[in-house]
């Protein structure tokens, strides 16, 4: 690609836009076109980071040689999510739900990849509706697979289950302060985070108590799903809020096929119903809960800056 013209270089460009799997028949000639013009080549080195998790992304990246990996980071170890090669986009999810990225991706061979400004694909894509709604639809389940794939328990699961797993669960979206759930409520449905921060309280002596703050790859709900009972505390967005959520009938007729998950699962809840039992009856927590959503959120901020 070295020592091709450029006409060449755009002519490969717009040819691996137009068989991208995501844009693929939902982007025209002229917003290529657009594309094109307004984007620029990189070469990034193995072991470059072209896109850093929780960072508020400018640039869609579109691979033209060499693989990236994309990892994502759980209980201070990274985890790995794959390998993406030419042809493939990345950085569409943050341009497209206007959340951060989601993952990390670094360059695992030198890569070549053609960089597009958010702005720009944004503007193409909000342009006409039904290209955004069908672009939403062909990305959600990129980010089903990513919040669910930082969850310990399923990422034991085989292939096979876990896409069965990502099939059932849906996308959503709560603004900061919205409530997610209602101590008291009764609901069969487990969230996971995947973007954004919650903050996790209880209602004590008639004061609202934080008792904990649920980051990326933390779940919540699990208990009340297998029991049918009311939840055991409120949960509220703490900023921007992505979560994948699970059903109860539908994630329980998953689980009855997969026992080693589902007895796991139910072992977690009922240590955190007896942590929360613990909290309930000991001091408060809240002023260190509290700390910590602080922290959380001051880092949240420096990563969107």
């Amino acid at each position: 690609m070295a020592t091709a013209t450029p006409e060449v270089i755009l002519e490969k460009i717009d040819a691996a836009l137009a068989k991208n799997k995501l844009l693929s028949g939902i982007l025209g000639p002229e917003a290529r076109r657009s594309l094109v013009r307004n984007g620029v080549l990189r070469r990034f080195e193995a072991g470059q980071a072209l896109c850093n998790e929780h960072e508020l992304g400018k640039s869609v990246y579109l691979i033209l040689r060499g693989e990236v990996e994309i990892e994502t980071v759980g209980n201070k170890e990274p985890i790995h999510l794959g390998l993406r090669g030419p042809g493939e986009l990345l950085g569409e999810v943050s341009m497209l739900f206007l959340m951060p990225r989601i993952a990390t991706v670094v360059a695992s061979t030198p890569c070549i990849a053609f960089e597009m400004p958010s702005v720009v694909f944004s503007a193409i894509i909000d342009s006409d509706k039904h290209v955004h709604d069908e672009l939403v639809r062909r990305v959600t389940p990129r980010v089903i697979e990513t919040a669910l794939g930082r969850v310990p328990l399923f990422r034991e699961l085989d292939p096979r289950s876990f896409r069965e797993l990502c099939q059932l669960a849906m996308f959503q979206h709560f603004r900061k302060g919205e409530c997610i759930a209602h101590e008291g409520a009764v609901e069969r449905r487990m969230y996971v985070i995947c973007s954004g921060l919650a903050r996790v309280f209880i209602t004590k002596d008639g004061q609202d108590v934080t008792i904990d703050v649920a980051e990326p790859g933390s779940y919540f709900g699990e208990y009340s799903l297998f029991t049918g009972s009311a939840r055991m505390a409120s949960v509220t967005a703490g900023s921007e809020l992505h979560v994948v959520t699970l059903e109860g009938e539908a994630f329980q007729s998953f689980l009855d096929e997969n026992q080693d998950t589902e007895h796991a699962l139910k072992l977690q809840a009922w240590q955190r119903k007896h942590a929360l039992d613990a909290k309930r009856a000991g001091a408060s927590l809240e002023g260190r809960a509290l700390e910590r959503l602080k922290e959380l959120q001051d880092a949240l901020k420096d990563g969107l800056e």
